[in-house]
């Protein structure tokens, strides 16, 4: 099932070709469930594409559009709780430092589902491979999590860009293993977020590929903790 299929008809057409990052999101009680983070980078991809709406003179864009984006504003200023950031709405979200959860249950060797460690680096790299008619495209931010606990042998150290659903702050995935009894149905949202079809940045870099990567599914993940 393609990403299109997964997000509400009416948040996709606002978003236009930032609807990929909406995967999950299927009626306007999902969005209210988001909390106030994530709701408000809706709202930035959301006003990016009406701007080029408007510089294109796209009337009937702007004319669909506009209710849309008042009705997002509104549920911003309503959301009062900090819920962790969808992978594919994730920006500069990762801190030099912070303290970091990683599945590595995919991963030969593995004797724990999760290890957990620290981010050591953040650097801008590129990647060709990457690279697409879009400015910038290739360009990503390069991680570093040097892993203390639950590593598998040679995986002491991986690198990962941004949306890499594998790995989580800490804090975010505490408050998700609690959200499985207490907020669920965002749980389910943010699962299916994190479903992408390509190889996390350390298998390539290591030279291995996993057999699947498309059937992760980060809710029993979850509930293996």
């Amino acid at each position: 099932m393609n990403d299109m299929q997964e997000v509400m008809p009416a948040l996709a057409a606002v978003l236009g070709s930032e609807a990929w990052r909406a995967r999950g999101i299927l009626s306007w009680d999902d969005i209210a469930a988001l909390g106030r983070a994530n709701l408000r980078l809706i709202k930035v991809w959301a006003l990016q594409s009406a701007n080029r709406a408007l510089a294109e003179q796209d009337r009937e864009f702007l004319t669909e559009a506009r209710p849309i984006l008042a009705r997002l504003a509104e549920l911003e200023a309503r959301a009062d709780v900090e819920k962790p950031l969808l992978p594919r709405l994730r920006r500069e979200s990762f801190r030099l430092d912070e303290a970091v959860a990683v599945y590595v249950g995919e991963l030969p060797g593995a004797t724990s589902p999760w290890a957990h460690g620290f981010v050591s680096s953040i650097e801008k790299a590129f990647n060709p491979e990457w690279r697409s008619p879009e400015a910038n495209s290739g360009y990503y931010w390069r991680i570093t999590t040097r892993l203390r606990t639950g590593a598998p042998p040679k995986f002491s150290e991986l690198s990962f860009s941004t949306s890499e659903p594998r790995v989580l702050p800490e804090r975010e995935f505490s408050w998700l293993r609690d959200a499985l009894l207490t907020d669920r149905r965002f749980v389910e949202i943010f699962a299916e977020n994190c479903r992408r079809e390509w190889q996390p940045l350390w298998c390539l870099e290591a030279g291995i590929q996993l057999e699947n990567p498309a059937g992760m599914n980060v809710m029993e993940w979850l509930e293996a903790g």
